[in-house]
């Protein structure tokens, strides 16, 4: 080490330690070049020799990641020290990340140019703290938190009042614990901070957002007023996509009803990372299917609305039949609950196989875009199935001019289902209306369940698509009440 140090001469340096031994000999060596430093990642689990080290200046550290040794034991809180960290000043520092770091007070450096700030895992800061950091960095343009616990009084508004982050691109706000009393146990919910910050926060020109927000259970706050203070998913699609962007391929919305959650995606299309993530624990679906008309359909206007993609893993999806009549539906996936027969597909099948009567012109129908139907966990027949596909096609053809203009539907099969004999699975394939059918498969699931993480990666995704497992992981979007419903 001693001789790599003494080649590089009075270049810049960038470092890394993780974890190894010698700890105390390579961190006498590095800060003897502090004024040298431009990028910095650390990872360290020994206490003993920091504050003798992180007490000196480092005018020139543009990078730096803190980060408690993972697979080690829960970090302890931070240590007693009237030093403040670097000095208190890191007047080149553009890119911050912290991960279960609480072995010295990162919170106290003065930021001139704050570009990136991820703090992530066990970390504990008071909402003062947190606000008074996005004050003093005007120029960030990524802001993550996740595993964070926030503590504050709800009875004593912080200060700033408002927070503009003119650069802010990527927002993303997950597993928030709300604390008001650092000793005390966490809250169930973390409403009231995450309301106040997006209240607080002003983010002109997000093109990429991700929440969590925990209601209680008994919901007192209004849902109006949550609601409003998220940002229009059309106004910051249309940022994301930029002025030389083509419109003429819709966005992808994800929307999911499960028992306890109600949850959204927006991409740029089927395939694409999510640009905008919110997950609601403790919400009612029937406010949750009227947001999703008037945010996800009727306030695009003139612009190609999303397709949208209906998950429902619910025993009761009225929510799901309350948005029928929007030929912008192209997906619908129906999961019962495990170990229990669910008449939800059941019903829906005649749903869909049933046109709606019409005073004036043709008769119309439920979810006239739909090309894809997923079932699992319905306990539903082959000859259920089929009896919809071909009902389903015969009053549709009705409904355009031309033979090949009616949309055909790919059905999509998974674990838990009724009775579908090879003979029956022919006859679906061959039904007129039908483009594709895949399963039943027990080892497959047609249920791609996506979750709110932070990556830690500015340019990777909010979370993972088409690689859950049919069972209900913690990676699923899980249900904190066990049994809401509405």
């Amino acid at each position: 080490m001693t001789v790599a140090f003494a080649k590089s001469q009075q270049l810049m340096l960038k470092l890394s330690y993780l974890r190894g031994g010698h700890a105390e000999a390579f961190l006498k060596l590095a800060f003897n070049h502090l004024n040298r430093w431009e990028e910095v990642v650390l990872q360290y689990t020994q206490l003993s020799v920091l504050d003798r080290y992180f007490s000196q200046s480092a005018p020139h550290l543009k990078k730096l990641t803190l980060e408690f040794g993972v697979g080690g034991p829960s970090p302890p809180l931070p240590l007693d020290s009237s030093t403040p960290m670097f000095g208190g000043d890191l007047p080149a520092l553009e890119e911050l990340r912290i991960r279960r770091w609480r072995s010295s007070d990162w919170t106290n450096i003065r930021f001139h140019q704050l570009k990136t700030l991820d703090v992530s895992d066990e970390i504990i800061l008071s909402i003062d703290t947190l606000l008074g950091i996005l004050q003093q960095s005007p120029e960030l343009r990524v802001l993550r938190i996740n595993g964070v616990m926030v503590v504050w009084d709800p009875s004593s508004p912080p200060s700033p009042s408002e927070v503009v982050l003119p650069d802010l691109l990527d927002f993303s706000l997950t597993e928030i614990y709300q604390h008001k009393a650092i000793h005390e146990r966490r809250s169930d919910t973390n409403v009231e901070t995450i309301h106040h910050i997006l209240q607080v926060v002003q983010i002109p020109v997000c093109a990429s957002f991700s929440v969590e927000i925990n209601l209680p259970k008994s919901l007192d706050s209004s849902l109006e007023e949550l609601l409003s203070s998220l940002p229009k998913p059309s106004v910051m699609y249309d940022r994301g996509q930029g002025q030389k962007s083509s419109k003429s391929q819709s966005s992808v919305a994800r929307i999911i009803f499960k028992v306890g959650s109600f949850g959204f995606q927006v991409s740029k299309d089927h395939s694409s990372c999510p640009r905008y993530s919110v997950l609601l624990r403790n919400f009612p679906h029937d406010v949750g299917a009227r947001w999703v008309r008037a945010e996800l359909a009727d306030a695009w206007g003139d612009v190609m609305k999303p397709n949208l993609h209906l998950n429902c893993q619910s025993r009761r999806w009225e929510a799901i039949l309350s948005l029928q009549d929007l030929d912008t539906v192209t997906e619908l996936k129906i999961k019962g609950p495990a170990c229990s027969r669910n008449s939800a597909g059941e019903s829906l099948l005649e749903k869909l196989a049933s046109p709606v009567d019409s005073s004036v012109g043709p008769p119309s129908g439920p979810f006239l875009g739909l090309r894809t139907l997923c079932l699992s966990r319905c306990e539903i027949d082959g000859k259920e199935v089929l009896k919809m596909v071909r009902k389903r096609h015969s009053w549709m053809e009705d409904l355009y001019e031309e033979e090949g203009d009616c949309p055909k539907l790919r059905i999509l099969l998974g674990p838990e289902m009724g009775a579908f004999s090879a003979s029956i699975m022919r006859k679906i394939r061959g039904a007129p209306g039908v483009e594709e059918v895949v399963g039943p498969d027990v080892s497959q699931s047609t249920d791609d369940d996506w979750h709110f993480r932070s990556s830690g990666n500015e340019s990777a995704c909010f979370s993972s698509e088409g690689s859950q497992s049919d069972s209900d992981s913690d990676s699923d979007i899980e249900s904190d009440s066990g049994d809401y419903e509405d």
